[in-house]
């Protein structure tokens, strides 16, 4: 699949996902769709770690293949496992994560993030194009003993109604074992220093289809 492609897929998927709803305790296996999106975004089934600091909320969310193909088979209503394996596969050696943050509703800090911290439209500028082309430096994926620079990034902007920035990384695992990886962040925008969500092998629900 081309670059060109994968970019606009990711694109597509941060744009239609939206916000994903809490519950408490582990979650029932899903039995749809929607019920399944839902499932990843609760904290206690191991896929999404939070943190606050200074007032930020940060959120790492894992999106197994699995997690990624989602809306492609919204679209195919009869798909059957051997679709659902081949679109699994057009994703690669790859895993996904999405970083996410903002105001956690306490402090200064509160609604768009970006026009808080600029002073002027030319700071505010500054301010988009380190997150759009450079936060991508400063993420990495250690997995196996090896230390994973990002192969693609995606920055979600121009959401009025959130706070949050939100950006999907994809880091080349190959054939690693991904049963223990630790996702960094080295946050220099609101100087809360170097962050770590560790997630370990956590069972992923079979696709309600």
């Amino acid at each position: 699949m081309k670059k060109t492609a994968i970019y606009g897929l990711l694109g597509s998927l941060l744009l239609a996902g939206g916000v994903l709803l809490f519950s408490a305790g582990r979650s029932a296996k899903p039995s749809t769709l929607t019920e399944y999106k839902v499932w990843f975004g609760n904290p206690d089934n191991g896929f999404l770690k939070e943190r606050t600091v200074k007032n930020i909320r940060y959120s790492v969310q894992h999106r197994p293949a699995e997690l990624m193909l989602l809306n492609e088979l919204k679209a195919m209503p009869q798909a059957t496992s051997a679709t659902v394996q081949s679109l699994k596969e057009s994703y690669g050696n790859s895993e996904y994560f999405l970083l996410q943050f903002g105001p956690n509703g306490e402090g200064p800090q509160q609604g768009d993030l970006l026009k808080n911290l600029a002073n002027n439209i030319e700071d505010h500028a500054e301010l988009y194009r380190d997150l759009a082309f450079d936060i991508n430096t400063r993420v990495r994926l250690v997995v196996a003993g090896d230390t994973l620079e990002p192969t693609l990034s995606h920055y979600e902007q121009g959401y009025e109604l959130s706070a949050n920035q939100r950006f999907l990384f994809a880091f080349p695992t190959g054939d690693r074992s991904t049963e223990d990886m630790t996702f960094i962040y080295d946050d220099q925008l609101l100087e809360a220093g170097r962050l770590k969500f560790r997630f370990q092998e956590n069972t992923i629900p079979t696709l309600p289809i």
